[in-house]
């Protein structure tokens, strides 16, 4: 990835490194398609997939994911 998205999450907190690794690609895909929807910003069906479970994780909250954010404009600051 190497992108913003990299920085931006890097203190995200989901119980399990692989959901971090899964908001950023989301994050990347996202950025990279703006106005998409998020089944065409995934580019296939398996990363689509991957993405709507990401979001039905109880670990994955709005919460979690501005602390992240909110680390990252501490830092800028």
């Amino acid at each position: 990835m190497g992108s913003w998205v990299e920085a931006e999450f890097s203190t995200v907190q989901l119980e399990d490194v692989r959901r971090g690794t899964r908001l950023r690609r989301v994050a990347e895909a996202m950025w990279k398609n703006p106005g998409a929807c998020q089944r065409e910003a995934a580019g296939d069906w398996g990363a689509a997939m991957g993405s709507y479970r990401l979001w039905n994780q109880p670990k994955v909250t709005d919460q979690a994911i501005l602390g992240a954010h909110q680390d990252q404009v501490w830092q800028r600051s």
